[in-house]
């Protein structure tokens, strides 16, 4: 062997001894090769440790923690390992990385967490919980808030619709009012035209009379005639002026009276428009309502959503402490045995076997005992009949009946006879 170490040397090729020298951790690869891809790794592996891992995903973590946030809730993400393991088997062999299987690695490396770093992932996930639940809170008040602004909005446009309702009822009245009053008007106007044309024909009429009563002025009959017709003449003109008066403020009053009932009718037109506006506006709010509404439904769904979540979370980060507590207590009895198995191996000068450490034996599962079936004070009173009866008055003296097994003919139950020491006995 020492001859061709030399030639290949001197060929500048590399010989076997030299690669084993320059990898020592491979002096286990023998055992290593026996274990099959759904065998746990050993600790006889080269490249894994336990404290340095450990601490290094948790530093990494501690660096990303934002990562855990999203992961699931009831068990932990093995796949953070991937880069440690891809690190380990690359370093290996291609016949060790063969035989390795990455589910048992990341199993592995997951039991041999320290509990620290197990109780810092399920501080995130409370985190996370606490963060999600303030959020769902936040938005649910938010949403509250906002639906009761729309509320209080749509409240304050109905009440202003109902007041331009009330506006338009009265200009209504009031137009209707100002065109009976004008009709009256008009109907007054023509009666007054009337009585002027009549007046004017009477006032003709006493004009002739007089014209013919001069010409009879010699009769003292016809001196009295003109004067009474002089004075209906003159009472006529007064009449007619009083018509014609009256005819001018008739005409000023209806004057204005078209000027409101214009002005009326404008405002009438604004009232309509504006009641139509409003119309559009309580349309929109009830839109808005709507909108607010389905989006407090879905707040509510969310804010139902995360409690759900929340319970979950709680669920899994209790059976997150379970584990951690088995975990504690079969790596506790785990170094105990390495620790007897170690303590009681005889010393060996072999330098291959010193690398190699036992495998630890699984303990031994322990056999529960069965609870004993112990009989509760209810399930003895079943047995009982008596609480089937009804319960006497007050006052009635209840019959006790007495169970007997055999059959055949009981005495019925006597009553004592009162005894009265003021009632007189014929056999005493």
């Amino acid at each position: 062997m020492s001859v061709k170490t030399a030639l290949m040397k001197a060929f500048g090729f590399r010989s076997s001894d030299d690669d084993e020298d320059d990898m020592p951790g491979y002096v286990s690869a023998a055992p290593v090769q026996r274990h099959t891809a759904g065998e746990t790794p050993t600790d006889n592996q080269p490249g894994i440790s336990q404290q340095p891992d450990c601490e290094s995903s948790a530093g990494q973590i501690q660096n990303s923690p934002g990562e855990f946030k999203s992961m699931p809730l009831t068990e932990f993400p093995l796949a953070v390992f991937d880069g440690l393991i891809e690190v380990f088997n690359q370093a290996q062999p291609d016949f060790i990385q063969k035989c390795l299987g990455t589910e048992a690695q990341r199993q592995y490396l997951y039991e041999k967490m320290d509990a620290s770093f197990k109780e810092y992932i399920g501080q995130l996930k409370m985190e996370a919980a606490q963060f999600a639940e303030n959020k769902c809170s936040h938005m649910m008040k938010s949403y509250t808030d906002e639906f009761q602004q729309l509320r209080d909005k749509l409240a304050a446009t109905e009440r202003r619709l109902e007041d331009q309702k009330q506006q338009c009822m009265s200009a209504t009245r009031q137009k209707r009012a100002m065109s009976s009053r004008v009709s009256d008007l008009e109907q007054q106007l023509e009666s007054a035209r009337a009585e002027k044309e009549q007046y004017a024909l009477e006032t003709k009429s006493l004009l002739n009379k007089l014209k013919v009563a001069k010409v009879r002025e010699g009769s003292s009959d016809s001196d009295l005639d003109n004067l009474q017709y002089k004075a209906a003449a003159e009472e006529a003109n007064r009449r007619v002026s009083e018509l014609n008066a009256q005819a001018a403020a008739n005409q000023i009053e209806l004057e204005k009276l078209t000027v409101r009932l214009e002005a009326l009718n404008n405002k009438l037109a604004e009232s309509e428009e504006r009641a139509a506006g409003l119309r559009l506006e309580l349309e929109q709010s009830r839109k808005e309502c709507s909108a607010a509404r389905t989006g407090e439904r879905e707040a509510v769904q969310k804010a139902c959503n995360a409690e759900a979540e929340l319970a979950a979370l709680k669920r899994g980060n209790e059976v997150e402490k379970q584990d951690a507590a088995v975990q504690g207590c079969m790596f506790g009895d785990e170094s105990k045995n390495i620790v007897m198995t170690t303590g009681s191996k005889p010393a060996s000068g072999n330098d291959d076997c010193s690398n190699v450490k036992t495998v630890p034996q699984p303990s031994k599962p322990r056999r529960r005992k069965k609870p004993k079936h112990t009989i509760s004070a209810i399930d003895e009173t079943l047995d009982a009949t008596e609480w089937l009866l009804p319960t006497p008055p007050d006052g009635v003296q209840k019959s006790v009946i007495v169970s007997d097994a055999e059959f055949g003919y009981h005495e019925p139950q006597r009553e004592d006879p009162p005894r009265n020491d003021a009632q007189l006995s014929l056999f005493d």
